[in-house]
Parts: structure tokens; C-alpha cells; sequence
């Protein structure tokens, strides 16, 4: 089974003590999901990850969208397929919400942010968006005047973890020195299941623990 959908954040350590107790990653179906939406705190950031495997196939999305009773303020889209040899050549618009996008030298790939269109954000050039075969996109957001930053990666499978360790480390060191909040999703490929077993997945592992990242997501994604 792998394990890909990353969600992390960077907070104190007495913060991630805390917020330990209150994670509670879980499966849901649309009913339950509603719930956790609705009951969600004014100040609260909502962040809507989803591997879309292709955006031109699935831009479908902005009808599951509507089936939501609290929409959230980022839907981030991994492996959109968007390539920089073709660009964008299909329509992307989804009522509400500006588009930003970071291509593939593949023909698999690319990752996008969609931005609730009432939140000023400034796309972050100074955090590298082409990793060691992977793609991200960066951007700083001020919601409830609050400044963070966020992140999407997606990572293509079957290429060397330790390198693409690397470059998260220098990551992590940029976002540290900001010091901003900050919350990276995406699709990493990489079983962390296996964090045990694989000394490369252990040290990916480490790398965000000992910036003290938090991983929300705690359960298999697939």
C-alpha cells in the first residue's frame, strides 16, 4: 500500500503536544465530511487536497465542490498532468477561486493551488518549485490577518528518496527562517508505512520531525 497524501505544519513544540491530542485523521464519506466542515472555528484554515490525476479529465471538480456545506479556502490539485511542452490548453475556472499552477517536464505531474478569490496571496519564487523529479508550488496567503505559507508537491514514484530528501531539508530550512506558519500537502509517493523497514523513508521522515513538522495525515490514502 502506499502512502502519499502529505499534510504537515510547522508550529513550537508545545503546540505540536498539544494538537497531538487533537488530531483525528479519518475516513469519511460526504455526510460526516459536511460535519467536519461545518463545525470548523472562524479562524480555522481549510485546505482541500486532491490527487486529481489529470485536471483536464477531472475539472469536474468544481461540482463536488458544490456538494460541500462550507467551501474551503485552498483546494490544492496534485498530478494535474499539465506539461510545459503543451501548457494550458483547456479551461481551469472554478467559480470563486483563482488558479495558480506550477507544469511538468513529463506528461505525468504538475501540481496547482486553487486560492478562494477574496484572499491576498503573492506566489513565493524564493522557495524552489522544481525539486529533484517533482514539481511544487508555493504561495504566502493572509487569512484573518494572519500570514502562512503553503505548499503542494507531488513526486514522481520510483526516483531516488534520499535526493528528494535533500531538497525537502533545504525546503524546510527556507520555510523555517521565515518564520511563518506553514502547511505542505501533496502526493509524495513514499510508503511511510515502511518508515521502519527503509532506512531512506526514516530519514524522510526525520527531516520534517526535526523541523517540527506535524504529519496530519495518519491513515493509508489509498
Amino acid at each position: 500500500m502506499s502512502i502519499g497524501n502529505e499534510c504537515v505544519s510547522e508550529e513550537s513544540p508545545s503546540e505540536i503536544v498539544a494538537h497531538c491530542l487533537e488530531i483525528n485523521s479519518n475516513y469519511h464519506d460526504l455526510n460526516p465530511f459536511n460535519s467536519v466542515l461545518s463545525n470548523r472555528k472562524p479562524a480555522d484554515i481549510c485546505i482541500f487536497h486532491i490527487k486529481i490525476r489529470s485536471l483536464r479529465r477531472n475539472i469536474d471538480i468544481s461540482n463536488k465542490l458544490s456538494t460541500m456545506q462550507k467551501l474551503p479556502h485552498i483546494v490544492a490539485v496534485s498530478e494535474t498532468k499539465i506539461n510545459k511542452k503543451d501548457g494550458l490548453s483547456f479551461p481551469t475556472t472554478i467559480t470563486g477561486y483563482n488558479f495558480l499552477h506550477s507544469d511538468s517536464e513529463k506528461k505525468s505531474g504538475g501540481v496547482g493551488i486553487y486560492i478562494d478569490s477574496s484572499i491576498s496571496y503573492q506566489i513565493k519564487t524564493d522557495i524552489p518549485n522544481e525539486l529533484n523529479d517533482s514539481e511544487s508550488l508555493w504561495i504566502e496567503m493572509n487569512l484573518h490577518k494572519k500570514p502562512c505559507i503553503i505548499g503542494v508537491i507531488y513526486r514522481h514514484p520510483g526516483y531516488d528518496i534520499s535526493a528528494f530528501t535533500e531538497n525537502i531539508c533545504e525546503i524546510l530550512h527556507n520555510l523555517s527562517d521565515k518564520k511563518l506558519p506553514f502547511i505542505i500537502c501533496g502526493d509524495i509517493n513514499i510508503n511511510l508505512m515502511q518508515q521502519n523497514a527503509i532506512p531512506q523513508v526514516s530519514n524522510y521522515v526525520n527531516a520534517y520531525q526535526s523541523y517540527n513538522c506535524l504529519e496530519l495525515i495518519t491513515k493509508p490514502t489509498r
